[in-house]
Parts: structure tokens; sequence; C-alpha cells
């Protein structure tokens, strides 16, 4: 699923307009259905930010396949109240972020928010 799939997804759930989450997040109207129709194809880690704290939501959230309830991995927390759950990043994926500098300890949400930021620095 494009990570437009799951803005939209994300606020269709909440109850949201596009409006609503371009003002909230200090964005164009414009910005935001570019977005949802994938038409961004890298979005910057600073709009991603301003849209996942409209949504209330983790931008690692937003960048994670959501998972049908009934297939998540045991213990799975969901990440909201979304009609599905979201599993956790493998701990194979936590294991290459920590190689790569981040400190242990960090939540998978820090973890790829902190790769994404690096990631667009390097870009």
């Amino acid at each position: 699923m494009a990570i437009g799939d799951r803005i939209r997804e994300v606020r269709k759930a909440a109850g949201l307009t596009q409006e609503d989450v371009a003002r909230r997040a200090g964005i164009t109207l414009k910005a935001v259905g570019e977005l949802e129709r994938s038409e961004v194809q890298d979005p910057h880690i600073s709009s991603l930010t301003k849209i996942s704290r409209a949504l209330d939501v983790e931008v690692a959230d937003l960048l994670r396949e959501p998972v049908p309830l009934g297939e998540a991995p045991a213990g799975a927390e969901p990440a909201t109240s979304y009609s599905f759950e979201i599993a956790t990043a493998p701990e194979v994926l936590l294991e290459g972020l920590h190689n790569l500098g981040i400190p242990a300890g960090w939540t998978e949400a820090e973890a790829l928010s902190q790769w994404l930021r690096r990631h667009a620095e390097n870009s």
C-alpha cells in the first residue's frame, strides 16, 4: 500500500477532511491531495511529520504496511484506533537501524524517524 493510501485511510478513520489535515499540519490543501494521490514519490520527512501530528499518529505508523486483523504477529499492539492492527517492525530492521548508529533502547518509531531524517539529509 502506498503511503498516500495510508494517509488517506488514517485521515478518513479519524473523520477528517483533506482541508482539516492541511489546516492542522500547516501545509496546503494541494500538498495533502498530492500526497494522498501518491503524486509525490518521496515525501520530505518534515511533511510526513506535520501530517502525522495532524492525524495524531507517529510517522512510522504512516510508513508501516497495515496487517489485517488476525495476521499480526503475537503481541503486536495496534498503533491507533484503526480498524486494523499494524505489525511492529521486524527485529532485523531494527538491528540494521541500530548498526547504523541508532542507540539501543529507542522505540521503533524513533528508530524509523531517525532513519528517515538521515535519508532526507543525504538525499
